[in-house]
């Protein structure tokens, strides 16, 4: 598979023995501190995969930012820690001048544990603000549409396809200008070859 530019992996050999020390299924990782710079500090959200927690860039004056944190069950197989650092390699190869998919800014591994940090997105997902505005008027839902198309054609110009893209993944931020799309959550991405990119553009 065509990867194409690669951040250098950080993965090596671990097990749940050598970390005797920090068992993550017996303790909470609030207030675990990675590499020395990034301190978990609420989870925010958890799937079957990772989770996603509210961390502190202690080296930028508490910064926040949005750290993904591989399962440590997960970390045992090579497979899934391979499909977990790929979604920071793609997240890298995307040059989205508008700002509409979530920057990732780092990733490495300590405690035993994979991670990479993104940007911090203050907003809500669009599945939550249709559950309060049931729906968005001709002019919101041109605007919004606009900036998703922008950040979805700045990922299609790497030749990467989203394959999870959904309400839940989308996420709005309020700014001065109005309503901000923001796209998260490639975790299922992929290269498209460019031969299945010629096929598409041109059916």
């Amino acid at each position: 598979m065509d990867h194409g530019q690669h951040i250098p992996s950080t993965t090596r050999s671990t097990s749940i023995q050598d970390h005797t020390t920090f068992n993550c299924q017996l303790h909470s990782l609030a207030d675990l501190v990675l590499q020395g710079r990034y301190r978990l500090v609420r989870r925010l959200g958890r799937g079957g995969f990772a989770e996603v927690w509210l961390g502190e860039d202690l080296t930028l004056s508490c910064k926040s930012v949005a750290i993904k944190v591989l399962r440590l069950e997960r970390s045992e197989r090579a497979v899934d820690v391979e499909r977990f650092e790929f979604e920071p390699q793609l997240l890298s190869r995307i040059r989205d001048i508008g700002g509409h998919v979530v920057d990732v800014t780092d990733f490495g591994q300590d405690h035993g544990l994979h991670f990479f940090v993104m940007e911090h997105i203050e907003g809500v997902t669009l599945r939550d603000k249709l559950r309060r505005v049931q729906r968005f008027s001709v002019e919101e839902t041109i605007h919004l549409g606009i900036q998703l198309c922008d950040g979805l054609s700045a990922a299609h110009a790497q030749r990467i396809a989203h394959r999870d893209l959904k309400p839940e993944n989308i996420m709005l931020v309020q700014r001065r200008g109005g309503l901000h799309v923001k796209i998260v959550d490639l975790g299922i991405a992929r290269i498209v070859s460019k031969h299945e990119q010629r096929a598409q553009q041109s059916a």
